[in-house]
């Protein structure tokens, strides 16, 4: 899936550079993110597409949920076309102790622009001050990892990273 991903990220008005993690959920270019990731950006570049570092679209928000930390996006290049997304959305709940694979491009100023993959479990069913809609994990995450794919074992979508504490 890590030919599937891409290093999002956006200006704000003071132009400072912010990044994360975005993944394609249609072979028509919707990338998810994190709402924090792009939230008051002036403009959002993803880069890394298909595994290439030297790519970069420019992207712009098709819908956003603050509350959720979520974002979908849209590039903008009209002949940016994928293969068909290689994982499907698991549509029930993972079971706690359910091994996890993250995919992101964390800290990629100090551990470079490769995608990094870690594992763990789904260590609690229910995320932050006990929400239903989230899970806590065990892999480990750092900065630029938010707005991530979290897959099971069978490669089924079961989350979106979000390594903010709301």
């Amino acid at each position: 899936a890590s030919n599937q991903e891409g290093d999002a990220g956006g200006t704000d008005h003071d132009g400072p550079l912010r990044s994360g993690t975005g993944f394609l959920i249609s072979s028509n270019g919707l990338v998810v993110t994190n709402f924090h990731v792009i939230d008051n950006a002036k403009k959002i570049t993803v880069r890394n597409l298909n595994g290439n570092k030297d790519s970069s679209l420019v992207a712009t928000v098709l819908l956003k949920d603050e509350r959720n930390d979520l974002a979908v996006l849209k590039l903008e290049s009209g002949s940016a076309r994928f293969d068909s997304i290689p994982y499907t959305i698991k549509n029930s709940p993972s079971d706690l102790g359910e091994k996890i694979m993250v995919f992101g491009y964390p800290l990629t100023n100090r551990m470079g622009e490769d995608v990094k993959l870690t594992s763990g479990i789904i260590s609690s069913v229910n995320g932050y001050k006990g929400d239903a809609n989230s899970y806590q994990i065990s892999a480990a995450v750092q900065p630029g990892n938010s707005g991530g794919p979290v897959f099971d074992e069978k490669g089924n979508l079961v989350g979106v990273i979000n390594a903010k504490l709301m």
